[in-house]
């Protein structure tokens, strides 16, 4: 039999859990939208269409662009599952 404390620590690192859950689904649904929309811009850059500026600048845009989406999703993924972890050993 556990105790109230010991049954609220359990319930408050599964509402942690579930908060990192929907932050990182959160998180990586805007990644995908954001990748989709880089996919249609590259497309357009290798049919020869321009964007906004020079091809070079658009194409160093698209990849700063995707590099600071992988950074997002890394930094809430990482952060989340530390969170996790600190939760689960208290």
């Amino acid at each position: 039999m556990l105790s109230t404390d010991e049954e609220q620590k359990i319930v408050m690192a599964a509402k942690n859990i579930c908060r990192g859950m929907s932050s990182r689904r959160r998180t990586l649904c805007h990644v995908q939208q954001r990748i989709t929309n880089l996919s249609a811009q590259y497309r357009s850059l290798k049919k020869g269409q321009k964007l906004e500026g020079d091809t070079c600048h658009s194409t160093s845009l698209l990849n700063s662009s995707f590099g600071q989406d992988q950074k997002a999703l890394k930094e809430t993924s990482g952060h989340s599952l530390s969170q996790q972890r600190e939760e689960l050993m208290k």
